[in-house]
């Protein structure tokens, strides 16, 4: 079997968790430094793009089979999981200021 046909024959969807992996890990390392923070917007950031990238293509496979009875339900969960659900107001984590304790609270004194 040539290297092509190997090629071929891999599911590209296979390549989709690392990749968002990546993803996430680097875009929540340029905001913060705290390994906590990092991997806790990194999990959050890919729960998000995964999501997304699973109601995109479920809308685009029920537009592709006909379903069009379906499409209203799916353009208003995408809508629904991008403008809604009570997520509620989340707040960023505190600036840390150089040589400030990061787990002292910024009114007390260490």
């Amino acid at each position: 079997m040539t290297l092509l046909a190997q090629a071929q024959d891999t599911n590209i969807f296979l390549y989709l968790p690392p990749l968002v992996a990546a993803i996430s890990l680097v875009y929540s390392g340029t905001r913060f430094e705290s390994w906590q923070y990092i991997l806790m917007y990194a999990l959050r950031w890919g729960l998000y793009i995964m999501t997304f990238l699973v109601a995109t293509w479920l809308f685009i496979y029920l537009l592709g089979t006909g379903s069009y009875l379906y499409v209203p339900i799916a353009i208003g969960g995408l809508l629904l999981f991008l403008f809604g659900g009570g997520r509620g107001k989340k707040t960023p984590p505190p600036k840390v200021e150089k040589g400030q304790d990061v787990k002292a609270s910024p009114g007390s004194s260490t």
